[in-house]
């Protein structure tokens, strides 16, 4: 097959997960065509790049910008003139904007459009409902000219189907990580300043409103009083990074909290105890499935996401969304209750062990054949 990716949220998870993918096909022998917007890179995207070059991928730098413009049709065109131009199988849009480029671009050219939004924002809360409904719409008006979409968890799914899209457009299938790769656990803590003593939780991703990381930092200094030897590591950053770092010392958090900065987070997690999803909404997170490879006990806001993954009889890992009171206490739980967080170990590695890269490859890969004519 020739299959086109078009991405423009170049960096975080859905970077994470364009990359994966696309290596993937490219190992099974697929031709793979790539455009990304060179405006939000990270570094694991830039490194992805440099394999794909390597494996030798059709790579091309298509400037995207995150709100709709009267530029977008200029990229429109530019991918549907790549489409035009190549025997393409698939055009697979990612996120927001990818995905509206992607199945606009193919409209006339006989390319089935595939897309995956990581997690609608009209999932958000901070979203308007006058801006939800007009989200909705445009959803639902794409959806109409795409051949499927993917979601990444069930609860996806669902609130698709709330939205207006039809059901048989929508598949689930989830994201995929690689094994766990040992680290320094000693030489980490050590250069973080935690000491042996210490139950360290992390918290992996973009300090930004649907990440929460406040409330994080309200739980903590809640939790504290009664389990002084738990600290918050902070792994990323974003544009709530100065807040979080004011709030860390209005609460008098020093000593506490220890703040990563945008880093590969792969190093960090054999040198936490625990792990923290204050999140107020998601589709299906990287780091939950990420953290739960590593063994990591953990408390989640309870998100469809978090009950997906966790199942039956854990709720004790799931606290209220924007309750600091809860969270703490499911955090001195698990500072104090040895034999709980042993038990949680084992349930996040059992449920994180079929979440692989290869899964979510063989499945993307059947329903490109299922969908496109020139599949080969």
């Amino acid at each position: 097959m020739r299959i086109l990716y078009v991405v423009e949220s170049a960096a975080t998870g859905v970077g994470r997960h364009v990359i994966d993918l696309a290596v993937a096909m490219r190992l099974r022998g697929h031709e793979v065509t790539l455009i990304y917007s060179p405006i939000r890179l990270d570094d694991r995207f830039r490194e992805g790049v440099r394999r794909l070059r390597e494996l030798g991928a059709d790579l091309r730098e298509l400037p995207m910008q995150v709100a709709p413009t009267w530029a977008d049709r200029a990229v429109i065109a530019e991918v549907r003139r790549v489409l035009r131009a190549g025997s393409y199988s698939i055009a697979h849009g990612h996120s927001a904007k990818g995905g509206a480029v992607a199945r606009l671009a193919a409209r006339g050219t006989g390319v089935p459009s595939v897309y995956t939004p990581h997690a609608y924002i009209t999932l958000s809360e901070h979203v308007s409902a006058r801006k939800r409904a007009l989200f909705a719409a445009i959803e639902r008006y794409l959806a109409r000219h795409s051949a499927a979409t993917v979601n990444v968890s069930e609860a996806e799914r669902r609130h698709a189907i709330g939205l207006g899209i039809a059901p048989d457009r929508l598949h689930v299938i989830y994201n995929g990580v690689e094994p766990p790769v040992p680290g320094d656990r000693c030489g980490v803590r050590q250069s973080l300043g935690f000491r042996d003593e210490d139950l360290v939780v992390g918290f992996v991703g973009r300090l930004s409103a649907q990440k929460n990381p406040l409330l994080a930092l309200e739980a903590l200094a809640i939790a504290r009083s009664d389990a002084p030897n738990l600290r918050l590591l902070f792994v990323g950053t974003g544009d709530l990074a100065a807040d979080c770092r004011a709030r860390a010392e209005h609460e008098d958090l020093k000593g506490s909290v220890v703040f990563a900065g945008e880093t590969t987070a792969t190093p960090f997690f054999p040198a936490m105890d625990a792990f923290l999803l204050s999140s107020d909404y998601e589709g299906f997170p990287y780091v939950l499935l990420e953290a739960g490879s590593y063994g990591l006990p953990m408390v989640c806001t309870a998100m469809d996401c978090a009950r997906e993954y966790f199942g039956q009889g854990f709720e004790e890992s799931l606290v209220p969304h924007r309750n600091a009171e809860s969270m703490a206490e499911a955090l001195v739980r698990l500072a104090k209750d040895d034999a709980f967080r042993h038990v949680l170990r084992n349930r996040v590695q059992q449920r994180s062990a079929g979440f692989t890269i290869d899964a979510m490859a063989d499945e993307t890969e059947a329903l490109y054949r299922r969908l496109a004519p020139k599949a080969g």
